[in-house]
């Protein structure tokens, strides 16, 4: 699940989760056969082996395995031999997705056990109707999701944060000309996006985003100043290739555009070089 642990646990407790659907599955089911929701599916490897297939991809499962299909994807399930999955699809709101991919898999850990239990009262539970079952069944979808966060986040994430901090600064000060989003960071360092946005925050007063920004900013502006480059070949330089949304970005950024900056930087130049000369 992608986040900064602290939110999502704020934001799983504050839920209010609704069953959308739960299942034992124990046959294979080709990806004509199924019907792609607007919840998130959550599904426990029971016991078996085999594969999850997509409109785009084909992922590996096994016994332990825990997987999450993103809403709308839809999947074929494939079984090497005799399985058994539980699957829980789930209702709730969020102001992102909770994961990146079509289908995110999870190896199992040693919370497992205790999911797997989860996902068992989950679907006995699921037949049952009024307020109390209602009620119970909201506490049970509330620590699915947080056993699967807590399994989909390293427990180094949450020490030693002074070291993954300093680390993923010096990654953006290497790379913030060729960085297309913070997604790459992530990627590389194997920490969640809001981890790092935390820790910049938390360290900086900023977002990563606005970090690499102000660094291209710093960076344009001294060509606007100290050389006689085009707009474009700045906005090149500083790892736009839109100049148009340069502009936009410095503009936001300085307050003007690339040109009126270089034009009120000259004409300060001009009115100081005189008053230079006449006090030799």
């Amino acid at each position: 699940m992608d986040g900064h642990p602290a939110l999502i646990r704020k934001q799983i407790t504050k839920m209010k989760p609704k069953l959308f659907s739960a299942q034992r599955i124990t046959t294979s089911l080709p990806i004509s056969l199924h019907n792609p929701c607007p919840h998130y599916e959550f599904a426990y490897v029971v016991r078996g082996s085999g594969k999850l297939i997509t409109e785009n991809s084909m992922y590996d499962f096994a016994e332990n395995d825990l997987f999450i299909v993103d809403k709308n994807t839809k999947r074929g399930l494939f079984f090497d031999a005799d399985g058994e999955i539980f699957s829980i699809c789930i209702a709730f709101k969020t102001e992102k997705p909770i994961v990146e991919n079509e289908i995110t898999t999870l190896p199992g850990d040693r919370y497992f056990t205790s999911l797997k239990l989860l996902f068992e009262a989950a679907i006995s539970e699921s037949t049952c109707r009024g307020f109390v079952a209602k009620y119970l069944m909201e506490n049970l979808l509330k620590c699915i999701l947080l056993g699967v966060f807590r399994s989909s986040v390293p427990e180094a994430t949450f020490s030693n944060k002074n070291r993954v901090f300093l680390t993923a600064k010096n990654y953006f000060d290497e790379h913030y000309l060729h960085l297309e989003n913070i997604d790459t960071v992530c990627k590389n360092l194997k920490v969640n996006k809001f981890f790092i946005t935390h820790l910049f925050k938390e360290n900086l007063g900023m977002p990563p985003v606005k970090y690499l920004i102000e660094k291209r900013m710093t960076l344009a502006k001294k060509f606007l100043k100290e050389t006689t480059l085009s707009i474009s070949a700045v906005a090149a330089e500083c790892g736009y290739s839109d100049v148009a949304y340069f502009c936009r970005i410095f503009k936001k950024t300085v307050g003007v555009t690339p040109l009126k900056f270089r034009r009120e930087r000259r004409q300060r130049q001009q009115q100081s070089t005189p008053q230079q000369s006449a006090t030799e």
